[in-house]
């Protein structure tokens, strides 16, 4: 008899039935009939072997399919990286004859135009570098340089870039330190900058009275090296679970009307949390729709010796 077709489970009889044969049920437990042990013992190999053709071929189906989305995401990086370069040399040119014609005695009204151009020129130059870093990314192209310096200089910069936004929308902006944070680190200040400004960046966006505050710690993990945290808190508008969940999704807002309202890409949150995990921490949020929100930065960085002191002349 044929058993291929049958899901066997055997019930011996006794040590002779090995050889004269054994009662077979199918997995329900009906009758199957008779079948010696030679039988079953072919049966099974052949189950097997249809078993491993099935996985084979499977297997070799997702690795050709694995092939074709890694060649198609290549491609697709390589077009966005050719691209973005093409697209920089003329922005270029564009945003330096808008800025030396600012520059010429103009009527105001002029000067309200020129301005608009070399905003309007920023904002591209903005989202092309997020096209160019999440490229860089996704390839597995993107480096982290660490270098020795002051962290809290860099924080004061990235403040002063903000102050006069926080400034216009009443909002007030300041920066605080655990006691005993390290003098010097050794970290990539432009990729620490960049995360820091698109948390800062956001936070003055979704808040219209308030404060945003910037409390940065330091937890050491061993051999020289901290674990630097940078927390930025608004009194914005705070976001849903559901919101929360997709946020770091490229291309994502909270919904359409917020793209509508505030604008943006949606790429800064995705790459800057990107950047964390490349540096040894991480990006995360914690939220409260109406109240606010709390996006919390880490990274990973070592001590530096302290700058020798300048003698005096």
């Amino acid at each position: 008899m044929a058993l291929t077709d049958v899901s066997l489970v055997i019930a011996p009889l006794s040590s002779a039935a090995l050889c004269e044969g054994v009662v077979a049920v199918d997995a329900s437990g009906d009758y199957a009939g008779l079948a010696g042990a030679f039988e079953l013992f072919r049966t099974a190999i052949s189950v097997a072997e249809d078993r491993n053709r099935d996985l084979s071929s499977l297997a070799a189906r997702l690795a050709a399919e694995t092939e074709k989305a890694n060649a198609a995401s290549s491609a697709k990086s390589d077009f966005l990286a050719t691209m973005g370069h093409e697209i920089r040399t003329p922005l270029n040119g564009v945003l330096g004859m808008a800025q030396a014609l600012d520059a010429d005695e103009l009527t105001p009204s002029q000067k309200e135009k020129v301005q608009i151009i070399v905003d309007s020129g920023k904002s591209l130059t903005a989202l092309l570098n997020d096209v160019l870093d999440l490229t860089k990314i996704e390839a597995g192209k993107l480096e982290i340089s660490a270098a020795p310096g002051d962290f809290q200089h860099t924080i004061k910069r990235t403040r002063q870039l903000f102050q006069a936004m926080a400034d216009d929308k009443g909002i007030e902006l300041f920066v605080r330190y655990d006691s005993g944070f390290p003098q010097r680190l050794s970290y990539d200040p432009v990729r620490v900058r960049q995360c820091v400004s698109n948390l800062l960046s956001n936070a003055l966006k979704f808040t219209e009275k308030g404060r945003v505050e910037v409390a940065i710690g330091a937890k050491p993990a061993g051999d020289g090296a901290f674990l630097v945290q940078v927390d930025v808190i608004d009194t914005g508008i705070g976001m849903s679970r559901e919101t929360v969940d997709k946020l770091f999704a490229v291309f994502t807002q909270a919904d359409g009307a917020t793209t509508r309202k505030f604008g943006g890409s949606g790429l800064g949150l995705a790459i800057s949390r990107q950047l964390a995990r490349l540096m040894g921490g991480d990006l995360v949020v914690e939220s409260t729709e109406g109240k606010g929100s709390t996006f919390r930065l880490t990274f990973t960085a070592q001590e530096a010796v302290p700058a020798p002191a300048t003698a005096a002349a």
